[in-house]
């Protein structure tokens, strides 16, 4: 009977969760950010080490 509660109980907050990530482009925007801000991370690590090995290999 518990094991019904928590497997019923998870399954509507799923549901509850996917309808307002689907209906709300502003919720969805604020849950995705962590996602576009590591990507804009990583191209910035990347250009910061391509310049710096163009740099190294001007300089020899």
């Amino acid at each position: 009977m518990i094991a019904d509660i928590v497997v019923w109980g998870s399954l509507i907050c799923a549901a509850l969760y996917c309808g307002a990530w689907l209906l709300s482009p502003r919720l969805r925007e604020q849950i995705e950010q962590p996602k576009h801000q590591f990507q804009q991370q990583v191209q910035h690590f990347d250009t910061a080490r391509r310049e710096a090995g163009q740099q190294e290999r001007s300089q020899s």
